[in-house]
């Protein structure tokens, strides 16, 4: 199997500062809980959030979002993930409700620590984007995903598995 290691970012040239996201690091930290619990932890928890400015824009304050994994032709994100190994990475390509930008997001764990890569493009022709190499005017982060999918060989992971 092929060595699946993070890579860093490095620095963005002024240029792409406009389509790369400043995603700061940071641990993630998750717990199962009971529907009896989420009240209380909302009310708890509510005196340092902060709304999403896209939701407060809505009725309902909610707005959809789709994800779409890439993984290697032969599942070895998604097993790396499931074997729960301290060092990973996925790829997604993420759209938002109503936007006409998706995000290419190359997410890296190491043991606790978090640090995800994320570049905005436009939505049309965005596959075709990902599969050639970035241009100039290409971000850090869109060239370190377009990278990782050359190099893996990485598909959408609906294509991995319907083998």
């Amino acid at each position: 199997m092929t060595s699946l290691n993070p890579v860093s970012a490095g620095e963005a040239h002024s240029a792409q500062v406009a389509a790369s996201i400043e995603v700061p690091d940071r641990y993630e930290l998750k717990y199962l809980i009971s529907e009896s619990q989420v009240e209380a932890i909302r009310r708890a928890i509510s005196p340092y959030c902060v709304m999403d400015p896209n939701c407060a824009k809505t009725p309902n304050q909610e707005y959809g979002i789709g994800s779409l994994y890439l993984d290697t032709p032969n599942r070895d994100l998604f097993r790396i993930s499931r074997e729960r190994r301290a060092r990973r990475w996925k790829a997604r390509v993420r759209l938002y409700d109503g936007s006409d930008r998706v995000f290419l997001e190359v997410k890296n764990k190491d043991h606790d620590m978090i640090k995800k890569q994320r570049a905005r493009i436009p939505l049309e022709g965005w596959v075709e984007r990902i599969h050639r190499l970035p241009d100039f005017e290409a971000s850090a982060a869109e060239r370190i995903f377009c990278q990782r999918v050359e190099a893996y060989g990485s598909l959408p992971r609906d294509s991995c598995c319907s083998r």
